[in-house]
């Protein structure tokens, strides 16, 4: 997902693997899929660019877990924005 200071989104990604003991990345056989900017919870598109601000960046891709209200996991100062499957 990828979020500006504007507080806005501006794509979201959704990373399915089927094997629960791999990390969910398309190099370790993940899949992504692009989904609309509304199908995100407005608590967790809140989450991300809170994340997003508190490091200062202008926009950045984070990752987040959507379980337990949300949880960052990692953000991505130069997150690729022309790869989905």
């Amino acid at each position: 997902m990828v979020f500006n200071k504007s507080r806005r989104v501006l794509r979201v990604v959704e990373h399915i693997q089927d094997d629960p003991d791999a990390p969910c990345n398309d190099a370790k056989g993940a899949c992504s899929y692009l989904r609309l900017t509304a199908s995100l919870p407005v608590d967790l598109a809140q989450l991300a660019c809170a994340a997003t601000r508190s490091l200062g960046l202008p926009f950045g891709g984070v990752d987040l877990c959507t379980k337990n209200a949300g949880v960052v996991f990692e953000l991505n100062v130069h997150p690729a924005l022309d790869v989905v499957q």
